[in-house]
């Protein structure tokens, strides 16, 4: 392949072309060999900038199931923070309901303190929840101990409120 190029665009080229390089560089050069280290360099940048325009379907794919990653675990993560908060309310709806039960039984005359373990639940839209009542005796013959379990669930599975309380 010949190239026909002006003789004032090549002084040019050549001129450009030196002052890009280095001093060592500049004395062994001849302007044939700047000529061709020229084209080869537009060569050489056209298709670097044909090629450099965008991302490739691999760093695509990559991107996509890192992000995919990400949105799964943040779900995982947003479903046990619902579970944990409906633990957490069952909980304090049943020790506020084992506070009003030992509140019954301190509230109530010596006549009618039940002497006897004693259970029953709770009525709408409490109806999940029931409780037990039971008493214990002390060293201190004036003072028992009353117990009131508050169950939601499972037992076994911890799903209950416990309050003790002492009544003279």
């Amino acid at each position: 392949m010949t190239a026909i190029v002006n003789f004032n665009s090549q002084k040019a080229v050549e001129n450009n072309l030196k002052t890009k390089l280095c001093p060592g560089c500049q004395s062994g050069l001849n302007s044939g060999t700047l000529l061709q280290l020229h084209l080869s360099f537009n060569r050489i940048h056209k298709v670097k900038r044909a090629n450099s325009g965008g991302f490739t379907l691999l760093e695509v794919m990559i991107a996509i199931a890192i992000i995919s990653i990400a949105l799964i675990s943040l779900q995982a993560l947003n479903n046990r923070t619902i579970a944990t908060h409906d633990y957490l309310q069952r909980m304090t709806q049943a020790t506020l309901l084992a506070q009003y039960k030992i509140s019954e039984v301190e509230s109530s005359s010596a006549e009618t303190l039940p002497q006897e373990a004693s259970q029953g639940g709770f009525d709408e839209p409490l109806d999940q929840y029931s409780w037990q009542i039971s008493f214990s005796e002390t060293p201190l013959a004036s003072v028992r101990m009353v117990t009131v379990d508050v169950v939601w669930g499972d037992k076994e599975k911890n799903e209950f409120v416990s309050i003790d309380s002492f009544i003279f």
